[in-house]
């Protein structure tokens, strides 16, 4: 898989409403965070169907956002 089928870790933490982008790095610092059941490190990269858990708590991402543009004259 290419980088662009993937996100950063903390952002993908973030994303999930638990704490900001900083927070979740301090959370993979202190060694919290498990990527499919090895400790993450800072600088990992998340990729679609990987298992993330902070303290042993599954994380679940947001389902993707669908904007749509309707113009009526």
């Amino acid at each position: 898989m290419s980088n662009q089928d993937s996100i950063n870790l903390n952002k993908f933490i973030s994303s999930t409403g638990i704490c900001s982008r900083r927070e979740a790095e301090k959370y993979i610092i202190e060694g919290r965070v498990t990527i499919n059941n090895q400790t993450a490190k800072l600088g990992n990269r998340v990729f679609e169907g990987d298992i993330i858990k902070i303290d042993n708590k599954l994380l679940k991402s947001r389902p993707k956002t669908l904007y749509i543009a309707l113009n009526k004259p």
